[in-house]
């Protein structure tokens, strides 16, 4: 190799091997680009499963990992509650980062993140990457190619279920990891939940400018006294710079519905489940009523999917969901290595963060709007 020609593979290290940790296993090798060097976590058994059944080494403690000049990017997977402590010893490593979400619980640290990611000349990106998956892409230039004339409202659903009868101490990943129902409780269903269709929001109708949000504690005489017990319901309504108004709820009180609906002035389109890839996105045109009727829409017409840029599998494991989880860190590898930019950037992300913050405190408020890469569906369409 010249000493001016670029690496095609990126090495990535993991930092935290808990439940989450398995979807990023099972989907980093849907991504030639992405070579998974090794990993670390406090807990010992589950550094050395991780290890074992996806590969790389068992760091010695975290400091081994981002000093390994092999590590180009770091996937920070520890609970939400230390993403900003980790995040900021990362960059400071200069290392490119790809963080779950939220980037942080507060959304000053998030942009403080950005600054000293800028500093130190590295790329951020974060979850959820599902702004990448085929339902979302179709959504997306659905939109853009006026299907349904100019957008107006959205419905964002994202409630999961009644928590508390749905038996999560039986759940566990593939290694028999339990999921962290505990630290899930204290997060809350907003700031676990809120992003995936956040995300969504803001790559399609530009920045949030105001927010005006409530939040509920419905259920929480059904579980133990003394756990730390965040909200298990919100609702927020966001105004967007293109002048579309969104709804969204987050719950852990009623039935499952993942449902994201754009409503236009010529029209309707939506998608059943922000948790799979390739959930069906379905188009309703207006029509003339005839007589007095409230169904004023064609019946419902499934629109063909737009292909993924990153890999065609979607996922490499069986759960709730079917997403490739690791599309995201694919994107980050491309941006790092030229082939394309980030479809929301470090900005964009702390922006999310910031709007997820006043919808989980039940505030209202106006977002701070950053820079985002509007063109970058364009963009990755042509990169790959």
């Amino acid at each position: 190799m010249s000493a001016t020609a670029r690496p095609s593979v990126l090495g990535v290290a993991v930092l935290g091997c808990g439940y989450v940790a398995d979807f990023y296993g099972a989907t980093l090798p849907n991504h030639p680009q992405l070579r998974l060097v090794g990993a670390f976590d406090p807990d010992g058994d589950r550094l050395r499963s991780f290890c074992a059944r996806y590969g790389g080494r068992a760091a010695v403690d975290e400091r081994d990992l981002l000093t390994d000049p092999a590590v180009d990017i770091v996937l920070n997977l520890t609970p939400p509650a230390v993403h900003d402590e980790v995040n900021r010893r990362v960059l400071a490593h200069g290392r490119h980062l790809y963080c779950e979400k939220p980037l942080a619980l507060r959304p000053e640290a998030a942009f403080e993140l950005v600054a000293l990611a800028r500093e130190r000349g590295v790329l951020v990106g974060g979850a959820p990457c599902s702004v990448l998956g085929e339902s979302a892409r179709t959504l997306w230039q659905a939109l853009r190619d006026g299907r349904i004339g100019t957008p107006r409202l959205v419905y964002a659903e994202l409630d999961n279920g009644p928590l508390p009868y749905l038996g999560s101490d039986q759940w566990f990943s593939a290694r028999g990891v339990p999921w962290p129902t505990i630290d899930e409780l204290a997060t809350g269903c907003t700031w676990e939940h809120a992003a995936y269709y956040v995300s969504w929001v803001v790559a399609m109708f530009g920045p949030v400018l105001r927010v005006e949000s409530t939040v509920a504690s419905v259920l929480h005489h059904e579980w133990p006294a003394g756990l730390d017990l965040a909200p298990d319901f919100s609702v927020g309504v966001l105004r967007t710079a293109d002048g579309v108004v969104c709804r969204i709820t987050c719950g852990w009180v009623a039935p499952s519905d993942l449902s994201f609906t754009v409503v236009g002035d010529q029209g309707v389109l939506r998608v059943e489940d922000a948790w799979s890839y390739r959930s069906p996105v379905l188009l309703r045109r207006r029509r003339r009523p005839s007589g007095k009727q409230h169904d004023y829409l064609e019946p419902a017409v499934p629109l063909p999917f737009v292909d993924a840029p990153a890999g065609r599998p979607v996922a490499g494991y069986r759960d709730s969901h079917d997403m490739d989880v690791s599309r995201g860190v694919a994107e980050l590898a491309d941006a790092v290595l030229g082939r394309t930019r980030l479809t929301l950037d470090a900005a964009t992300h702390a922006h999310i963060t910031e709007v997820c913050a006043l919808l989980a405190a039940g505030r209202s408020g106006g977002p701070t709007p950053p820079h985002i890469l509007r063109d970058g569906f364009d963009e990755m369409a042509t990169a790959t």
